[in-house]
């Protein structure tokens, strides 16, 4: 899978008012496709009142029809660095999970065949979501 196959369907955006400084969160998700249908979901939460705490990208991944067990299903995230202009893998199974799915961490993905694919999906968020302008470096 390359960045050029992956279509960017933008879903829903919510904000919410931070309790300690009043700035805003937002969570913005979609959806991935590519020629022969549905990639993933995806969501991008961030935060420009909390430089400190990098957006960060998730994403499932796999079979998430009803009948799937979780063991078809993954999820991995990465947090993005404007002054690095780049992502940097998560390490999710130790977070909260539903056992919906397998939850992925970096070694899970790095130096894998799937890590490829899974980069060229952050790379189409970040660059076709057109909520995400202000996170890229101005050229």
């Amino acid at each position: 899978m390359s960045l050029g196959e992956i279509i960017v369907e933008e879903r829903e955006d919510t904000s919410t008012r931070c309790a300690c400084c009043g700035g805003t969160t937002l969570r913005l998700t979609g959806d991935l496709k590519d020629q022969n249908g549905w990639l993933a979901f995806y969501s991008v939460r961030y935060s420009a009142a909390h430089p400190e705490r990098l957006p960060r990208f998730v994403l499932g991944y796999g079979d998430w029809s009803s009948e799937a067990p979780p063991g078809q299903r993954w999820v991995f995230g990465a947090d993005w660095s404007k002054d690095h202009n780049g992502f940097r893998l998560a390490d999710l199974s130790s977070g909260p999970s539903q056992g919906d799915a397998t939850h992925l961490d970096r070694s899970d993905i790095l130096d894998t065949r799937f890590a490829e694919d899974a980069f060229a999906m952050l790379d189409a968020i970040l660059m076709h979501d057109t909520r995400l302008k202000d996170l890229q470096h101005e050229h």
